[in-house]
């Protein structure tokens, strides 16, 4: 959607707008093609996606398990529960590795 639109509604908020009914069904169309290829990029990514145990994760950033709490505490790791285990996204690990060792 143009930003410009959005803006326009938010500057101008009693403003009625004309609008065919045929241009109203292409732009409803495009909004849900762009939902559609974003939702469908979202679920190849989470496909494509690994989760460590806390163990691998441990390793993959060279720390102990209390370091590892501690980094997750701190927000910087988001863990998920899979049959009630931690498990730690490679791509988030990689991300914190690539942060902190640009400091």
């Amino acid at each position: 959607m143009d930003k410009n639109l959005i803006q326009l509604a938010e500057d101008f908020p009693g403003l009625n707008v004309t609008i065919s009914l045929k241009d109203l069904l292409e732009g409803g169309r495009m909004i849900l093609a762009e939902a559609r290829d974003q939702l469908a990029k979202e679920i190849q990514e989470a496909k494509a996606e690994t989760y460590l145990s806390t163990k691998k994760a441990c390793e993959t950033l060279g720390v102990s398990s209390t370091t590892l709490w501690r980094i997750e505490k701190a927000g910087w790791l988001h863990p998920v529960f899979v049959g009630g285990e931690k498990r730690y996204k490679t791509s988030e690990l990689q991300s914190y590795l690539e942060r902190n060792n640009n400091h």
